[in-house]
Parts: structure tokens; sequence; C-alpha cells
């Protein structure tokens, strides 16, 4: 899967957007420099997936987006040359996965929101299984992102808001070895560990359905 030509473009207006926004970055010292990856991170607010994806030491960077966002023909266009990939939250369809393997063949680096939504009070509800059946089907590295203060990113004239966000990224780990079968009922143990490990990396405010998830 190839980015349109307009991606740069795309990335230096998501700069100047949140020219105000002050984002504090942990971890990045533990995410591949090469190889395909996939990162999982929790989903607060629309502005998470710009934020999250300039500061991925890895460029170009794709991401699965809801198929609900692709309905107008103009927008949906603009994501996919910007390196987005239609997402059936309920589960995942054969070109969800043909385009997801498309770039982990190629080593590139994709960013997923295992909960399928946004949580606007920032705490982490269950994962739904599309995450967690391309993280177990490719059995690629995952590297769990958390991210917080976002929720204060609303309002008509946000961007002309100061704002403190932080992104924490962890150590990679993996599901399982490339091209295991996965079953079904295998899912909801692969996407709650997912969602501990993105878990351990936020404030106890933040953890959610997680909580008991320790220090």
């Amino acid at each position: 899967m190839k980015t349109a030509w307009f991606y740069p473009l795309v990335r230096l207006t998501a700069r100047t957007a949140f020219l105000l926004t002050r984002v504090k970055v942990t971890g990045r010292e533990y995410f591949p420099r090469t190889g395909p990856v996939i990162v999982c991170a929790n989903h607060i607010n629309s502005a998470d997936p710009p934020l999250l994806g300039l500061q991925v030491p890895r460029n170009p960077v794709f991401f699965l987006a809801k198929k609900e966002l692709f309905q107008n023909k103009f927008f949906g266009r603009v994501l996919r040359g910007s390196g987005a990939i239609p997402l059936n939250r309920a589960g995942v369809s054969g070109g969800s996965i043909k385009l997801a393997r498309q770039v982990l063949d190629h080593g590139g680096a994709l960013i997923i929101f295992p909960e399928g939504k946004r949580n606007p009070d920032g705490r982490l509800s269950s994962a739904q299984p599309g995450a967690a059946y391309l993280a177990a089907t490719f059995g690629v590295p995952i590297v769990p992102a958390a991210i917080t203060g976002t929720e204060t990113v609303k309002g008509r004239w946000w961007f002309l808001k100061s704002r403190r966000v932080t992104i924490a990224f962890g150590r990679p780990f993996r599901l399982t070895e490339a091209d295991v079968q996965i079953e079904k009922d295998d899912l909801g143990g692969h996407g709650d560990r997912i969602m501990e490990a993105v878990a351990g990396l936020l404030p106890p405010s933040y953890r959610g359905v997680y909580g008991n998830v320790p220090e």
C-alpha cells in the first residue's frame, strides 16, 4: 500500500493544526527502527491518530480507521492517500487484511485503536476483535501506546488553545508467531493482553475496565 503525493502536505497540516499543543513523548527508544510493527493505542479523541502518527519515529505511518469515515468520496480519498485503511469495527474484512498485509510485508508501521471507538472520558473499554485478529494473524511486534490529554481537544477554536498531551510507548511484544492459525475463541484473550499493555502505560484514572492492571 502506498501513500498519495499529498501525504507530506497532510503531515504538515497536522503539525500546523497542533502547533500550540505541547506533546511529551516517552519510550520512543523502544520503537523498532526497522521491520513491520503494529502500534496499539487507546482512543480518546479524533486528534489521537494525527498526534500519534506524528510522534511515531517511522515514516510513512499507516492506520486503521472505521469504515464509516470513508463514506464521503472526497474525504475517503484523502484518508486513503494519507495512509488510512477502512476497518469494520465488529470484525475484519478481506480488503482490510490485504491492505494491512501489504503494509507489514513491506516493513511498515501500522496504527490500530483496539477499542474500535473513542472514549471521551479517557477511560479504557474492552477491545473489539479486529485489532487482536490482525496482530495475532501477522505475528509481528506490537508496540503499546498510551495517550492522555487529548480529551481537552474540543470546541470550535481548539487549535488556538494551548494544551498538554502525553504519549507513552511501551516495550514491543508478540501475541503469536507469524502464520499461526487463530481460533475465534482466543481473540478475547489476545485483545485483553493488548489492552493490558496499554493500561500499564496509563495513569490509574484512565484504565477503565483494565483498572486491575498492576503499576
